[in-house]
């Protein structure tokens, strides 16, 4: 990526954590893992505007943020007047030599819901709150001399931590 400032805007998936940003037919497997599935509801995709920002420097550093419409899983009804989901990210990274190179980073997805549903399709559980989503993430890609077409080796691990506070309306109960 060049350094510099970049700007995005329209539907895309956000650049929360290592996986959400990259498109199914680009993974190394078939299933989207089962976090990703029950905190993001498979990948986090929106309507939304995208900030982002490479630093000049020999170590890869990218910053950034993303402002979404809210209209998609964990948030719901485009909260806040159409601005119901935000995230920042963080991503490090560099050479190893010629063969490896790595890349960190951590993210945060922070969602208002209103009467979000879950559960039975016919009679849906409904919360109204907020969702907080944090990931870290940490990948390590090997190469000889840089050729992953010959052969590579990529070592991926991200830790996804979710936190929700709000109010959850029983099906057929009071709103």
């Amino acid at each position: 990526m060049p350094v510099g400032l970049a700007a995005r805007f329209g539907r895309f998936f956000s650049a929360i954590g290592y996986l959400n940003g990259k498109h199914a037919h680009s993974w190394d497997f078939a299933d989207q893992p089962l976090p990703y599935q029950a905190f993001l509801g498979d990948q986090f995709l929106d309507d939304g505007v995208q900030l982002r920002w490479v630093a000049p420097t020999d170590l890869y550093v990218e910053v950034g943020t993303e402002v979404f419409r809210g209209s998609r899983y964990p948030a719901s009804g485009a909260a806040d007047s159409g601005y119901g989901a935000n995230s920042l990210f963080v991503n490090i990274g560099g050479d190893a030599g010629s063969n490896s190179s790595w890349l960190a980073g951590l993210s945060h997805l922070s969602a208002t819901s209103i009467d979000r549903e879950s559960g039975d399709e016919d009679n849906p559980l409904l919360f109204s709150g907020d969702s907080d989503t944090t990931i870290a993430h940490f990948v390590w890609k090997w190469a000889p001399n840089g050729n992953w077409k010959q052969r590579n080796l990529a070592i991926q691990g991200e830790a996804m931590w979710r936190s929700e506070d709000g109010d959850y309306t029983l099906p057929g109960g009071p709103r």
